[in-house]
């Protein structure tokens, strides 16, 4: 699932755009896991927004795989590398 706000390192593409990166990596949940998967692009930028939305669809599947989505780390420093560190997005 994803909005589109961070493909491949380009930036924000938009839903649309990202449909298709997204279809690949569904078929390398099928290829690599034999885990039927398909892409789900959500055109919303407001974070609130998504993760409504995402917390809506969530019922109707066994796992959600989110990628592509832009994170905000807001600190000063020190702080916001620590942040960094505790969400393991290094």
């Amino acid at each position: 699932m994803s909005n589109g706000s961070a493909v491949l390192g380009l930036g924000n593409l938009g839903a649309s755009a990202s449909l298709p990166v997204m279809e690949g990596k569904a078929v390398l949940f099928k290829e690599f896991a034999d885990v039927d998967a398909f892409p789900i692009c959500l055109d919303e930028s407001d974070p609130d927004k998504l993760v409504e939305n995402i917390k809506k669809l969530a019922p109707i599947f066994g796992s959600i795989n989110l990628e592509d989505i832009k994170v905000v780390v807001n600190g000063a420093g020190a702080a916001g590398a620590s942040i960094i560190k505790l969400l393991n997005f290094e």
